[in-house]
């Protein structure tokens, strides 16, 4: 989560990365970048939660494997301080890399 989409956090089996937002953010969409993105899927869930705690899933599917740059994922109207998105490996083996990931609201 760096600006940059030549660099990338991977990790092997299932996975989590944590945002954490220090208070209550409004956003809908998850914008994401996978390493190698067009060139394999992956599955993934996202999890909003107020306090760190109880956590809800907001939604689950496939990248699309068509592209390295920014995917956009509809998340609804969210109020949240964390963000968790669980991966599951990808269509070619069980290595999970993102280059950005970040979170919008719709205008």
């Amino acid at each position: 989560i760096d600006g940059n989409l030549a660099t990338r956090w991977s990790a092997e089996r299932d996975q989590s990365v944590l945002l954490d937002f220090n208070e209550l953010t409004e956003f809908d969409t998850l914008a994401m970048a996978m390493y190698l993105g067009n060139e394999r899927t992956n599955d993934i869930e996202v999890y909003v939660s107020a306090d760190g705690e109880t956590y809800e899933k907001v939604f689950a599917g496939t990248t699309s494997g068509l592209t390295s740059d920014f995917e956009m994922y509809d998340l609804g109207s969210q109020k949240a301080k964390f963000v968790r998105v669980d991966f599951h490996g990808n269509s070619k083996g069980t290595w999970n890399s993102v280059s950005e990931i970040t979170l919008a609201k719709k205008k």
